[in-house]
């Protein structure tokens, strides 16, 4: 993560000025471009992030409330997802070069698989969450945290809200970036019929 604000707050910065200078406005109209599909990307990982997350909280629910082995359904379900192909490396590579390997070595999957070795030597669903960070949010890693103390995970996990507060950005984000998103266009094309 501070790979990604170091390069939000410094190197998109530096990109745009180079970008102005060398290119003059179409370096700026090609600056903003880039910002506009970056900043969809990022979007794009938050929300499938949080679906992520939101799925995992309904492999936990069901695992409690049936009173199976925690490790026996988080193995089964991440035997159930579909795995890397060559393909999707080949396509991320033009988005960001580089991605697919940090996709890879980083991926939810890679981290649910920690999670499972972690359960089944003995470490509690709580401590392996917590030292697995970005499978579950704050809210469902509290939720287990106190359901394990109480003894009552399947109501721990079923009193959690429906909107948590990554689901609020989530909703928020493209509301917030439309009024940016109008005023590009309507800079674009003053500057488009004041130099044509």
């Amino acid at each position: 993560m501070a790979a990604l604000e170091f390069w939000f707050f410094l190197g998109l910065p530096a990109l745009g000025m180079f970008l102005a200078f060398a290119l003059g406005p179409i370096g700026v109209f090609l600056f903003l471009f880039l910002v506009v599909i970056w900043c969809w990307e990022l979007f794009a990982y938050v929300n499938y992030r949080y679906c992520r997350q939101e799925e995992f909280l309904h492999v936990l629910q069901t695992a409690a409330a049936t009173q199976a082995p925690v490790e026996a359904v988080l193995q089964a379900y991440l035997n159930d997802r579909p795995r890397e192909h060559l393909l999707r490396g080949i396509l991320l590579f033009f988005v960001f070069p580089g991605y697919y390997l940090i996709h890879v070595m980083r991926s939810f999957d890679g981290r649910l698989s920690r999670l499972v070795d972690l359960l089944e030597d003995g470490v509690p669903l709580d401590r392996a969450l917590r030292d697995v960070p970005g499978v579950v949010s704050r809210e469902i890693a509290l939720a287990v945290t106190i359901g394990r103390y109480t003894g009552q995970l399947t109501q721990a996990l079923k009193r959690l809200p429906d909107r948590r507060s990554a689901s609020q950005w989530v909703e928020l984000a493209p509301r917030l970036l439309y009024p940016f998103l109008v005023l590009g266009v309507l800079l674009i094309n003053t500057t488009f019929v004041m130099i044509f």
